[in-house]
């Protein structure tokens, strides 16, 4: 939970999100959990108990000194607890921040009761707020109808400055594709790829008239290999895959720097159409083809879509093609890097995007 300030020599804003509720115990979030709540939805506030506190202190820099609004941003839910206790004490407008959902969740997966009570507490705790934001328009669209406010659009981004001067390790022949940062098993699937791994290694793909593709490696950076090892064994590539670990944030530019192809595993629900992965951004700012596997016509794909920086596939006939296209890209001009024209990649960048969040703040403060 990182405290957010308002502009310099404004004022500040937060309080709960109902009358009577969440006002200094616990015991009113309490009463909105199942009698039986599972590891999984428990896990979801491991961090109230940092709420008190939070409140405590954010109520001493409100007293000192002005701020116009305040800005809160999810997960976790203690975050919105803290603002919506601030706002309704001190009186200052609040805009609610979603990088993921509440209720609904897609890393939790609630259904049944705890989804509907959660739900009923989540309306409690941001019907307080003036605005709220999230990083796509299917997320956008969800929110406004749980919740009837007006919503904002304000995607993650990239910082040009990381990619600047940033030299790319030596490549070899044939394609290595990069993968940087977690996998959720069952969730995020890069078996299809394995699968089409094998088949290019095969006679027969060239028998068929496909393209010799030459060697390929796919590297996860920061990935737990027990969540990708046995599939790569099933499919019998094991050999092509290889894991590095956890690295410093510079390394793992640098990894996508150096990627042949980037890699990105779309969420295996296709009706988890909003969730845009924030990897995707910084892929962008490396400016290497993005392959990513999964359900199609999600806000990730319009992204690609925009900026030409990628395709998404469900099938292994269009993950060949893709590898089969890049290979001989590279094969022709010894990179694969893109030549997209920067107006294309703005939107997507931090500084646009703060941008759209600060025009957000102004409408709030001047109501």
């Amino acid at each position: 939970g990182r405290r957010r300030r308002g502009p310099r020599g404004g004022r500040a804003a937060a309080g709960p999100a109902g009358e009577g509720y969440g006002e200094g115990r616990t015991g009113s979030w309490r009463r909105a959990l199942p009698p039986q709540p599972s590891p999984r939805f428990l896990a979801h506030y491991r961090s109230l108990p940092w709420v008190g506190p939070a409140v405590r202190a954010g109520a001493e820099v409100l007293r000192r000194r002005p701020f116009d609004v305040l800005l809160s941003s999810h997960g976790p839910p203690a975050c919105h607890f803290v603002a919506a206790r601030l706002s309704r004490k001190f009186g200052i407008p609040w805009v609610a921040d979603f990088r993921d959902l509440w209720a609904e969740d897609h890393f939790v997966g609630k259904s049944g009761l705890a989804l509907v009570l959660e739900s009923r507490l989540e309306r409690r705790v941001v019907r307080r707020a003036s605005h709220l934001v999230t990083v796509s328009e299917p997320l956008a669209q969800r929110l406004e109808r749980l919740h009837g406010k007006p919503v904002a659009v304000v995607m993650n981004g990239f910082d040009e400055e990381e990619f600047a001067g940033v030299e790319p390790a030596e490549s070899g022949p044939g394609l290595r594709i990069v993968y940087t940062g977690s996998l959720y098993p069952g969730k995020q699937n890069p078996a299809p790829l394995f699968q089409v791994i094998r088949e290019l290694r095969d006679s027969s793909w060239t028998s068929r008239g496909g393209v010799p593709v030459g060697p390929i490696e796919v590297h996860f950076h920061g990935t737990d290999p027990a969540a990708v090892r046995p599939l790569a064994e099933e499919a019998g590539v094991a050999d092509a895959v290889v894991f590095h670990p956890r690295q410093p944030h510079e390394q793992a530019i640098r990894a996508q720097v150096s990627a042949d192809i980037l890699l990105v595993l779309q969420w295996a629900e296709s009706k988890e159409k909003g969730i845009v992965f924030a990897k995707i951004f910084e892929y962008l700012g490396a400016r290497r083809p993005i392959l990513a596997i999964g359900p199609p016509g999600g806000a990730m794909e319009e992204v690609l879509r925009n900026t030409g920086a990628g395709e998404m596939f469900s099938d292994p006939q269009g993950v060949a093609a893709f590898l089969a296209k890049w290979a001989r890209i590279k094969e022709a001009r010894g990179t694969t890097r893109l030549s997209t024209p920067p107006e294309r990649l703005k939107p997507y960048t931090r500084r646009y995007q703060t941008g759209v969040l600060a025009e957000v703040l102004r409408r709030v403060v001047e109501g």
